[in-house]
C-alpha cells in the first residue's frame, strides 16, 4: 500500500463533500482511505481491510467502512463457508438424482458429467493459475446444474435408444 495523499476539504467539490456533512450542514473531521487497486484482487482487498478497519488516534478510535471493507468481509465469509456450501450442494444433487432414478448405479452414471465438469474447471484453473474467488464461485452452481441436466438427458436418451447407442446419444442429445 502507498502512503496517503493529503487532500484538503477546500480542494473538493460540494458533491464530494456532501456525504461528510452532518445533519446541521457542518463539515466534520474525516479521512477517506481508498485503495489504489480494483476489488478483483481479493488478497489485496483483505489486506487493505485489515490495515484500515480499525484506526486509532489520540482522541478516539474509528471503525472504517466502505465497499472494500464489505467486499473483504464477503470474501472471508465465502472462503470460510464455501467448502460447506459445495458439499451440501453436491449432497442435495446426489439425493435428488437418487430419488428420481431410485438406483445407485444410475445415479452415479448421471453424476459423471457433474464430476467431469468440476474436475475440468479445477484443472483449467490450476493450469492457468486462477484461484477460486467470489466471481468464479458464481459459475460453480451453473456448472453443477448444467452437468446434472446433461447427465439426466443423456441417461434417459440412452435408455430410450438401448444398448450400443452411446455414440448416437452423445451426437444427438443436446449441445
Amino acid at each position: 500500500l502507498h502512503p496517503p495523499d493529503t487532500v484538503r476539504a477546500s480542494e473538493l467539490t460540494e458533491f464530494a463533500l456532501r456525504r461528510f456533512r452532518g445533519v446541521d450542514g457542518s463539515l466534520g473531521e474525516f479521512v477517506a482511505v481508498v485503495p489504489d487497486f480494483g476489488l478483483t484482487k481479493g488478497d489485496l482487498v483483505m489486506q487493505f481491510a485489515d490495515e484500515v478497519r480499525d484506526i486509532s488516534t489520540e482522541k478516539q478510535s474509528y471503525i472504517a467502512s466502505g465497499s472494500a471493507i464489505i467486499f473483504a468481509d464477503m470474501l472471508r465469509l465465502m472462503i470460510h463457508d464455501s467448502e460447506i456450501a459445495v458439499s451440501v450442494t453436491l449432497g442435495v444433487i446426489f439425493l435428488i438424482v437418487f430419488i428420481h432414478f431410485r438406483r445407485l448405479k444410475s445415479t452415479l452414471i448421471v453424476l459423471m458429467p457433474v464430476v467431469a465438469g468440476v474436475l475440468f474447471m479445477m484443472g483449467i484453473m490450476a493450469v492457468f493459475g486462477i484461484k477460486l474467488n467470489l466471481y468464479n464461485m458464481v459459475v460453480l452452481p451453473a456448472i453443477l446444474g448444467i452437468g446434472v441436466d446433461n447427465g439426466v438427458h443423456l441417461y434417459h436418451r440412452y435408455k430410450e435408444e438401448g444398448r450400443g447407442s452411446l455414440l448416437l446419444v452423445l451426437r444427438n442429445t443436446g449441445g
